[in-house]
């Protein structure tokens, strides 16, 4: 999480764009519209959603209740109430969350992934994962995107995160078979993935 954290503060450095007469030239501008390969996207994605769900997993394991085998309901999922259980099955004992304990680990996965995503790439043009395969945020004209961009795109991974038994499913879907290696949240906010 204090990786993740600290990604944020560091910008990506986007290439000059070219002088013209509509439009001054400036660090952060770019011109390079060259579409990432698919491999690319996939990859910064898949890393991204592991740096968000590991400090998810270490907080599901602090606070979980561990119980004998076969002595849990039967049901999985998260919701908000006081009937409310999400339960991991890990080798002989399964842990569980129950009650107010589930309902703080749903707000805080929220929050998580809002900084994994969303915080950071609005801070500096990308997530974590597309730092290290050195692609960027851009808006249609080619200029880093807007924070409400980032918010778009964010928020539109309840779209893209579909089905949430495989996270990211319906985005990573996208990106193979979209002409422009875009994901919803990409369309919904008029952004797209570049290579730096």
């Amino acid at each position: 999480l204090v990786l993740i954290l600290s990604a944020a503060f560091v910008r990506v450095r986007l290439p000059a764009a070219a002088t013209s007469p509509n439009r001054p030239n400036s660090a952060t501008e770019r011109t390079n519209d060259e579409e990432p390969p698919v491999g690319a996207r996939l990859g910064a994605g898949a890393l991204d959603l592991v740096s968000a769900l590991i400090p998810l997993l270490a907080l599901f394991m602090l606070v979980s209740t561990a119980a004998p085998a076969g002595t849990l309901p039967t049901s999985f999922g998260i919701s908000l109430g006081n009937s409310s259980t999400t339960t991991l099955g890990l080798g002989s004992s399964e842990n569980y969350l129950i009650g107010t304990a589930s309902d703080v680990f749903g707000v805080v996965s929220i929050i998580v992934f809002a900084v994994c995503f969303g915080f950071v790439a609005s801070r500096t043009g990308a997530t974590l994962g597309m730092r290290w395969r050195r692609l960027a945020v851009v808006d249609s004209t080619g200029a880093p995107a807007s924070r409400m961009q980032h918010v778009a795109r964010t928020a539109a991974w309840l779209l893209d995160g579909f089905p949430y038994f495989i996270p990211g499913g319906v985005g990573f879907v996208m990106i193979l078979f979209s002409p422009s290696r875009r994901r919803i949240g990409d369309y919904l906010a008029r952004t797209k993935v570049v290579r730096v």
